[in-house]
């Protein structure tokens, strides 16, 4: 059956060989996934915290958010230079919210700069200093 209809379809490949070879890549992109779901979950975003509540699309919308605040957070941690040290010195990603929500509870910034500036400056520090950008 070698000339056949269905040979060619297949290809004439053995699909053994096309499983062994996209393996290692599935492997690969469920570690990615298997990671990324257990950040949402377990490094302060809370995703596992259920958005049932609201009308009509309330929970596609804090779902959404909680992606979108995600993304920034990876895109940050690839593109800004203050962020990796910040984050260098941090211990945990929950240490990172918590100190970003103790901050912005009391202080106003100017900009997410003017925080990223403030935290570095205090995290080098051992006194509290006063940083431009930052109001009480």
């Amino acid at each position: 059956m070698s000339g056949s209809r269905a040979s060619r379809v297949r290809g004439g490949d053995d699909p053994s060989d096309h499983v062994a070879a996209l393996a290692p890549a599935a492997r690969a992109r469920w570690g990615i996934e298997n990671g990324a779901n257990n950040t949402l979950k377990t490094k302060g975003y809370h995703f596992e915290h259920n958005f049932g509540h609201g009308q009509n699309h309330l929970s596609s919308l804090l779902a959404t958010l909680n992606l979108l605040a995600f993304l920034l957070h990876t895109v940050q941690e690839i593109t800004s230079r203050k962020y990796q040290l910040l984050r260098a010195h941090l211990p945990t990603r929950q240490t990172f919210f918590d100190d970003l929500r103790a901050l912005t509870r009391d202080l106003c910034f100017d900009s997410f700069e003017a925080l990223l500036d403030f935290m570095l400056e205090a995290s080098t520090s051992t006194r509290p200093t006063a940083v431009e950008g930052a109001h009480e």
